[in-house]
């Protein structure tokens, strides 16, 4: 176990080794996350310059976020938008306070 998941449920730490190996394998799979603080998000319409063609804007505690990556630094990919494939808003680090209640289901 990574010294990253300490401060993860057992559960929580199991999916993160299954969203690992299904990286590995080139397999997407979806797991969710509830916010515990406020975060900004930054929603980039893909044009450059970037900076002339983002909006940020925050979303409140509580909100559920998708996991659309998950990345060997030991962080992952978050948005808003549970109907996406990919396409992360914010990236936060596995142990980060900011969320909670790593799942399966939204």
């Amino acid at each position: 176990m990574s010294k990253e998941w300490e401060n993860r449920t057992p559960e929580e730490q199991k999916l993160i080794k299954e969203l690992y190996d299904a990286k590995a394998k080139f397999h997407h799979k979806n797991a969710y996350c509830t916010t515990t603080q406020e975060l900004e998000l930054v929603d980039w319409n893909g044009k450059h310059p970037y900076e002339e063609n983002i909006k940020t804007y925050k979303v409140p505690v509580g909100t559920i976020m998708k996991i659309v990556m998950i990345s060997r630094f030991a962080d992952i990919g978050l948005t808003d938008e549970l109907n996406v494939k990919y396409g992360y808003k914010i990236r936060v680090d596995l142990d980060s306070k900011a969320i909670t209640n790593i799942r399966r289901e939204q």
